[in-house]
């Protein structure tokens, strides 16, 4: 199983230091500051993207909320985040695979808490996740069962997420 740290580290450096509006055109313009390609695009601001990750499926997504359309500064603000799989992708989890995924996120968690200093949040393994929460942008690592992803996300849509998921622990 490959996992593409360097180009993972990369990518969520980049996403840092990107101006981030959340409008439909940072989807084309992140991908075009990363090297990606914006593959397609769907009809409520959904696109599918081509990554330079060295990954098996070297691919990423866009997400968007219509009811974002417009955001507290007036402007639109509906996308929701980018994934992309920074690991291979298979269909079955092993021992093995399970094994290859804890090591690749230890060694992601590593490097970007060198770079970015502690996390904002963690969860635990088997199905780990690491994340820095900044004022214009969340970068956040999933491990699942069968890969690792990489998510950009819009901070307000990870507040909204996070106050839903609080009031449901109570």
């Amino acid at each position: 199983m490959q996992a593409d740290i360097e180009g993972a580290v990369r990518v969520a450096r980049n996403a840092r230091a990107f101006t981030w509006t959340w409008a439909q055109d940072d989807i084309e313009r992140f991908a075009l500051d990363v090297g990606w390609t914006v593959l397609d695009q769907g009809d409520y601001g959904s696109a599918s993207l081509s990554t330079t990750l060295r990954v098996n499926l070297n691919r990423g997504s866009s997400y968007s909320n219509r009811r974002y359309i417009r955001g507290t500064a007036g402007r639109d603000e509906s996308l929701e985040r980018l994934t992309a799989n920074i690991t291979d992708v298979t269909r079955h989890p092993n021992e093995m695979l399970t094994a290859a995924l804890s090591s690749s996120f230890d060694l992601l968690a590593e490097r970007l808490t060198r770079e970015f200093g502690p996390s904002n949040h963690f969860e635990p393994k088997p199905e780990a996740e690491i994340g820095w929460v900044d004022r214009n942008v969340v970068i956040n690592f999933v491990a699942h069962k069968t890969y690792l992803l990489l998510e950009i996300v819009n901070p307000r849509y990870w507040m909204e997420r996070h106050e839903f998921d609080d009031e449901d622990a109570d």
